[in-house]
């Protein structure tokens, strides 16, 4: 699945909010953790380190080993480490002040995120400071598309190889119910989906949610799971501002408390 998790940093606090997530997935993986931060070639490695420790520190947070690149590009370092043959996973924040387009959609994770092809981790903005690992339970958003079976198969393959539990959740919008039995027919691929997943020895269960707010009534959901995991799919030729299950998914990484794992198509 990943033999090392890689957290890019910078002086911020807010980048630092992956840290405790990245410390709390080493534990229950039995892998190592390793902050990264990449500066112009014209700073000094030294001062940046110092600065991040410090701040951790000052955060309370569990010291990490820490490497400070010297690049013009960003993207390009991140990029060589991420191809690198351990299979890092990448465990990263969400930007405060535009939390999706500053980071998730910019020019840093997004690309990142779609030529790498490989799962990134995100804390959004409104990330919950209880939340605790080890994960316990993954939440899949599903509505039978091609879209989010990807999302599925990701989650799959962490449930196989974690001997962890799937939630699979579809939202109904009562102002757009048909004809009567229109709802059953509608979550009827979620709850074959479960059972399919099921058949292949995995622990599946699925919940349908009613609302108007897609993205708010998973999110809600998600409160009253432990230790969740939002694992999502997204749309290959825009990044992270379309995402496979559908436009309601960027609002969800906004709003949701859990981390959130993203996948670019193949």
């Amino acid at each position: 699945m990943f033999k090392h998790i890689i957290v890019p940093v910078d002086e911020s606090t807010r980048s630092l909010s992956a840290v405790p997530v990245a410390s709390q997935l080493a534990e229950q993986f039995s892998v190592d953790t390793q902050l990264l931060s990449v500066i112009s070639p014209k700073d000094k490695p030294e001062a940046r380190e110092t600065k991040i420790k410090s701040k951790m520190a000052d955060l309370g947070l569990t010291p990490a080993a820490v490497e400070v690149k010297q690049s013009m590009s960003v993207i390009d370092t991140l990029l060589a480490v991420f191809s690198r043959q351990d299979e890092p996973l990448m465990v990263m924040s969400t930007h405060a002040r535009n939390p999706i387009h500053e980071i998730a959609v910019g020019s840093v994770a997004s690309a990142v995120l779609l030529q790498s092809r490989r799962p990134m981790m995100f804390v959004g903005p409104r990330f919950a400071v209880h939340w605790r690992g080890p994960i316990r339970h993954l939440v899949v958003p599903f509505d039978g598309s091609e879209f989010s079976e990807a999302s599925v198969s990701l989650a799959a393959d962490w449930a196989q190889q974690a001997d962890l539990p799937m939630v699979l959740v579809q939202v109904l919008d009562p102002s757009q119910a048909g004809a009567a039995g229109s709802d059953v027919l509608e979550w009827g691929s979620l709850k074959r989906k479960a059972n399919e997943l099921c058949d292949q020895g995995l622990k599946v269960s699925y919940e349908v949610l009613h609302g108007s707010d897609v993205a708010g009534a998973i999110s809600h959901f998600v409160d009253t799971v432990k230790s969740p995991l939002v694992v999502m799919s997204t749309r290959g030729a825009s990044g992270l501002d379309r995402l496979k299950i559908g436009s309601v998914a960027k609002s969800l990484l906004e709003e949701v408390s859990a981390p959130v794992l993203l996948k670019a198509p193949n």
